[in-house]
C-alpha cells in the first residue's frame, strides 16, 4: 500500500526550499486532483481550466511540430515563420471568444499541415 507525506510535511519542505531560493516571498498554488492540498480563496472556473489544458496542448503541438519541420528548412528563417503564424492562431484562439478559430480546428490543421490564413490577426 501506498503511503502519502502528511501534509504538514509536504507544506514545510515547500516553505525550506523557497526559503533556501530567496523566494518565500512568492505564493504557491497546488493544482492536485486528489484534493490533498486546499488553496483557500483561490478556485480556477471551468472555463479557465479548459484554455489552460488548450494552451499546454497547443504548446507540446507547435514544439513537435517545429524539431519535426527544422531539418527540412531549406530558406533559413522560414519554420520560424511558420511557428509565429501558428503561435498566433493559437494565441487568438485561446483569448479571443469569437475567434474564426476553433480549438478543434487548429490542431487538426497544424497536424496535417494545412495553412490557415491569419489575415484577422493583422
Amino acid at each position: 500500500m501506498l503511503e502519502y507525506p502528511a501534509r504538514n510535511s509536504l507544506e514545510e519542505r515547500r516553505k525550506a526550499s523557497l526559503e533556501k531560493s530567496g523566494l518565500s516571498h512568492v505564493p504557491v498554488i497546488s493544482l492536485n486532483a486528489n484534493g490533498m492540498e486546499k488553496n483557500e480563496g483561490f478556485q480556477l472556473p471551468l472555463p479557465a481550466l479548459k484554455r489552460a489544458a488548450n494552451a499546454v496542448v497547443y504548446g507540446d503541438l507547435l514544439m513537435c511540430c517545429l524539431y519535426r519541420v527544422r531539418p527540412y528548412e531549406i530558406t533559413l528563417g522560414s519554420v520560424n515563420a511558420l511557428h509565429r503564424h501558428w503561435r498566433d492562431i493559437c494565441i487568438d484562439s485561446l483569448t479571443n471568444d469569437h475567434s474564426q478559430y476553433t480549438y478543434k480546428m487548429v490542431c487538426r490543421s497544424i497536424v496535417e499541415g494545412k495553412y490557415l490564413s491569419n489575415t484577422s490577426l493583422i
